[in-house]
């Protein structure tokens, strides 16, 4: 699935066939996004039965769409962008902890006022897999291992529904990673730079 910022005040559209047109979602991301996560996939998704035109797709207000956002300050992004994963359920009790992860979204440095751009499309698990993105290692002397980016944010923050954790840069061509940012178009104005230096400092 790919999930987007559907309305200017906040709500979640599931986009359709046609990246101009979205079902809107019903209830708070804390009602699905779990039950999603947790494997049941679209049919956890409350649909409204109503459509929304967004539009160019909008990046996502991270104050209205997410919980809490942690950017480890050892994160480099470097050219094109970085990814970030948005937390579906709870990590307690996994192996695995990807698998609490309801998705993924792009992210960028802004310009502007506009220090990051997220988004404009949340691709769910199910499109991608378990196993967590292949990351770049920008600095070779900081190997990167996500799943321990994954844990220690949990360990120092208590990861839960709505929680956005930027891991860093990321091939986005691997795998199907490129849907994350391919449904912006090139002509769409928010669609992330790819030409910003690293490192970077959190937006």
């Amino acid at each position: 699935m790919r999930l987007v910022q559907a309305t200017e005040d906040g709500r979640w559209g599931l986009l359709g066939r046609h990246p101009t047109t979205a079902a809107l979602v019903a209830g708070g991301f804390g009602a699905w996004a779990p039950r999603i996560a947790n494997g049941e996939g679209q049919w956890a998704l409350p649909l409204t039965g109503q459509w929304a035109q967004p539009g160019p797709l909008r990046p996502f207000d991270p104050d209205r769409m997410f919980r809490r956002i942690f950017w480890s300050s050892d994160v480099c992004l470097g050219r094109g962008g970085g990814i970030a994963a948005v937390v579906g359920a709870s990590l307690e009790g996994r192996r695995n902890p990807f698998r609490s992860v309801l998705g993924y979204i792009g992210v960028a440095r802004g310009s502007g006022d506009r220090r990051a751009i997220w988004g404009p499309v949340l691709v769910t698990r199910e499109e991608v897999g378990d196993d967590p993105p292949m990351l770049l290692q920008v600095d070779a002397s900081r190997p990167i291992d996500p799943i321990a980016r994954l844990w220690s944010a949990n360990e120092a923050h208590g990861l839960t529904t709505g929680d956005v954790v930027v891991l860093g840069a990321a091939h986005l061509a691997v795998a199907g990673w490129d849907k994350l940012f391919d449904m912006a178009g090139p002509r769409n104005p928010h669609r992330p730079a790819t030409d910003f230096p690293c490192p970077d400092r959190r937006p």
